[in-house]
């Protein structure tokens, strides 16, 4: 199946859509070389965000992480278009610039274009084949 079928209008599309589609993307159908996981951040619940706090949640970590053997990580974040990053995720930015880490902020509209970001992304740094 390809990005183009995982449509949402544009005019009602919310930043967890573009998540939802990644997220169904990298399920789906990319063949990432190692690990990835979705890292939940924010919490409508107060009680809920306590707790995610107090078992180490840490404000600005980046929305998606990617591993693979040897030590070699990466991070993507996802915007809805022209959000931008909170002071946190410029901290966590700077962090991973400081590391080496590579990383990518991208901002979009569109799930299909969210996906085809990440994937130059992944594929630029071996996550997934050419």
């Amino acid at each position: 199946m390809s990005a183009a079928r995982l449509r949402s209008p544009v005019s009602t599309i919310i930043e967890d859509d573009l998540h939802f589609a990644l997220a169904e993307w990298l399920t789906k159908y990319a063949r990432i070389k190692g690990s990835w996981w979705h890292t939940p951040n924010t919490s409508s619940s107060i009680p809920y965000a306590m707790k995610l706090k107090r078992m180490g949640r840490k404000a600005g970590v980046f929305d998606f992480q990617f591993m693979r053997y040897p030590n070699f990580s990466a991070f993507i974040e996802l915007k809805l278009h022209p959000n931008n990053l909170s002071d946190d995720q410029e901290i966590f930015c700077a962090n991973l610039i400081r590391m080496g880490v590579p990383y990518a902020v991208i901002r979009t509209r569109s799930p299909e274009a969210t996906i085809a970001q990440a994937q130059t992304f992944l594929r630029e740094n071996g996550f997934i084949s050419a």
